[in-house]
Formats: C-alpha cells, structure tokens, sequence
C-alpha cells in the first residue's frame, strides 16, 4: 500500500500542470490525505505532502490576467462566460488553459488560447476581429 501511495504521490509531483484540472486535484487530495494518516511517515513522505500541498495551492489559486480589445469585438471566455465589449478587462482566472473567442458582425471570428499559470502571469491577451468577411 505505502509503495502504491508513493508512486501516487510522485505523479502529481512529476506533473504539476495536470493539477489544475478538478477531477484530478480530487486524485491528488485524496493521496494527501491517506499520506497524512499513513503512520509512521518518515522524512520522504513529510517532504512530498509539503510539496503536493504547496503545488495544490499554487494550482487553485486564482492568477490575475488581462485582456483586451477595441470596444467592438464581443469576447467570451470558456468556461467563464461572455464579457461583452470593452477596451481592457482585469479577471482572475484558476490555472489552466483557457479558449478565448472574439466576435463582430461581418468579421471572421478569431479564437485564441490562454495559458494561465501561476508561476509566470500571463501578459495581456489582445483580442480584436480584423479579418473583414
């Protein structure tokens, strides 16, 4: 059981950016607390709950990113919803991989990807139909 928990464990450490996904922040929860319950610990297991812990944090936390455009194009955000027209627009977004889609009428719609990590904020994100049809 301890060498299933520690490979368990060395997974989620190995893959940080799969923490930002719901299903397997869960995974990697539940691993943390049969660690925690695992007696006698010793210092290897101390070492990766303090690190999964940490990881964990830094992927649920809510990491502030910027988008803008030019007052004309419409622009929704998957998974958050439509935010309409604007210039420049603060959110704050959960790590992870965003689709960011612009609109206007008699324009090609442009579709972009935002990459919302916590370790190096994303810069602004310049969302503007161009492409007349």
């Amino acid at each position: 059981m301890r060498a299933a928990l520690d490979e368990k464990l060395e997974f989620h450490l190995a893959n940080p950016n799969r923490l930002t996904t719901p299903a397997v922040q869960e995974d990697a929860v539940e691993a943390l607390d049969a660690a925690r319950a695992m007696t006698p610990g010793g210092p290897r297991l101390a070492a990766q709950i303090t690190r999964l812990e940490t990881l964990l944090e830094l992927a649920t936390t809510p990491v502030e990113v910027v988008l803008e455009s030019d007052e004309m194009t419409a622009v929704s955000v998957y998974r958050v919803g439509p935010l309409g027209t604007f210039a420049r627009r603060e959110l704050r977004l959960a790590p992870g991989t965003y689709t960011v889609v612009g609109t206007r009428d008699g324009f090609r719609d442009v579709r972009l990807q935002l990459v919302v990590d916590p370790a190096t904020p994303p810069s602004p994100l310049l969302v503007r139909c161009t492409e007349r049809l």
